[in-house]
């Protein structure tokens, strides 16, 4: 999902920067991707220094695994200040979770979530 969020935007103009462990993951990035492309682990604050994050206008955290998403979901919002964060959840529960700060938007049922208020939906006792 994070190579083709990556090929889209980059060819509607964006500077995109995609950072992965993986280096296969970059094989799904087309030639007409013109971004830069880190290989390093996304929750190192070091890593995103490199990427700008402080710079980012949006941030979209795509990984195969929620927890790794939310981290660093919390971290572009909270350490950077990043207005617009996107992540990818693949479990339902994470939306109950009471987070310090919420991503815009969990990817997959696309639920809006404000930042500033969490949703009326308490977690399990």
């Amino acid at each position: 999902m994070g190579g083709l969020l990556a090929n889209q935007l980059s060819i509607a103009g964006h500077s995109v920067v995609v950072v992965d462990h993986h280096e296969a993951a970059f094989g799904t990035l087309t030639a007409e991707f013109s971004g830069c492309r880190i290989h390093a682990h996304a929750v190192e604050l070091a890593t995103l220094r490199a990427a700008k994050v402080d710079q980012a206008d949006c941030v979209l955290v795509t990984t195969g695994k929620d927890n790794i998403n939310l981290v660093v979901a919390q971290i572009a919002r909270t350490t950077f200040a990043v207005p617009m964060v996107i992540t990818r959840r693949h479990t339902a529960h994470l939306q109950r979770l009471n987070l310090v700060s919420w991503p815009d938007f969990f990817m997959g049922q696309m639920t809006r979530l404000r930042s500033s208020h969490p949703p009326a939906v308490s977690p399990p006792i």
